[in-house]
């Protein structure tokens, strides 16, 4: 069994999958603002930019109208381990325990039921 690619479909089999996903969209979320309703597809086409266009193609004004949710892709993330792990090797305590500090830090706030919950606070520090 070969294992082929969503790009090497035809159009009509494309634009089928793209019809699918929206109909599932406004049937579990019909009163939904447009950035949940849509998410399915949202996150479909930030996928790659291949599958943006390919929505794109498909129904450009639902592309437009979502295309401010994708904005904001990774498009890559590259996370050099070994050199986090000289980092963390060589650094002080004592700088490990400031940058602690400046992480955003658990408190407790009182709810209207007057059960707590946690919430984080957020710390501005100074440049």
């Amino acid at each position: 069994m070969s294992h082929d690619s969503i790009f090497e479909l035809s159009h009509y089999s494309k634009f089928e999958i793209l019809n699918q996903i929206k109909r599932n969209c406004e049937s579990e979320r019909p009163g939904a603002i447009v950035e949940i309703k849509y998410g399915d597809l949202i996150r479909f086409a930030a996928c790659s930019q291949n599958l943006a266009r390919m929505l794109f193609e498909w129904d450009t004004q639902l592309y437009s109208s979502l295309e401010q949710y994708m904005i904001y892709k990774i498009t890559s993330i590259y996370i050099d381990f070994e050199e986090v792990y000289k980092r963390m090797v060589t650094t002080s305590s004592r700088d490990k325990d400031r940058d602690l500090l400046e992480l955003p830090q658990p408190c407790h706030q009182e709810s209207k039921s007057h059960k707590s919950r946690i919430a984080l606070c957020t710390r501005i520090i100074p440049q």
